[in-house]
């Protein structure tokens, strides 16, 4: 039985309409487009990594930490069928710089004192340093051996103004290693430091000399 004028006029039409359908598709898959965007993007922290015998193999202090930079984009994206396909940077624009992030790796055998294997410095003071040894040359009997807090002195423990540097602080000295904050003394007043060496010789050959001193995250001795 062949289908009336009617029921082909309706079949034709959902034809046309299946083939504007298709063409529809077709269309929008293989539209192309171009777009301008602005991107913010970061960009990574610099590291600058030193190697110190000071500080005994797998330790790590962070003595200046880092920070990443910034930069805007102007992005020229293209499209086809609303994916994108390529893209091109027009102009890119720091914001702002990253920061260095300066790290000293231990490379030695030992550290002269007990302390956790990453540290990160809080803060640095520029301080004029001089050295003692532990016996009574450099210090009253009274004290020959031991420091105000009661600790034995040897290497690694350090004399400070507790206005400047708080007693039982972690530290690294630069040139010297790390250090607890555990003595006090008459002369060492302001941006002064007194390090303790085991032997005479070493404490006579440091002198006096400018140095960095690191106060190290958070970290306190005990009694």
């Amino acid at each position: 039985m062949k289908p009336d004028h009617r029921t082909r006029l309706l079949l034709r039409r959902a034809a046309l309409v299946g083939l504007a359908g298709l063409a529809a598709v077709l269309w929008w898959r293989e539209r192309r487009d171009t777009q301008e965007r602005v991107e913010t993007r970061a960009v990574p922290v610099p590291v600058d990594e030193r190697y110190s015998v000071l500080l005994a193999r797998g330790w790590q202090v962070v003595v200046v930490p880092g920070r990443p930079g910034e930069t805007l984009a102007f992005v020229r994206v293209h499209t086809r069928g609303g994916r994108e396909v390529a893209r091109r940077d027009v102009e890119v624009r720091l914001v702002r710089a990253p920061l260095t992030e300066v790290r000293i790796l231990g490379t030695g055998d030992d550290n002269a004192i007990s302390a956790p294997r990453v540290t990160r410095a809080v803060r640095m003071h520029e301080v004029l340093s001089t050295a003692y040894d532990p016996g009574p040359i450099d210090n009253s009997f009274e004290y020959a051996g031991t420091t105000r807090l009661g600790w034995r002195t040897r290497r690694g423990i350090v004399a400070v103004d507790p206005r400047v540097i708080p007693l039982r602080s972690l530290l690294y000295v630069a040139g010297y290693g790390l250090a607890w904050a555990g003595d006090v003394g008459g002369a060492i007043k302001g941006d002064r430091v007194d390090l303790c060496f085991n032997r005479t010789e070493d404490a006579v050959a440091w002198g006096r000399r400018w140095v960095r001193v690191y106060v190290l995250e958070g970290v306190r001795a005990a009694d």
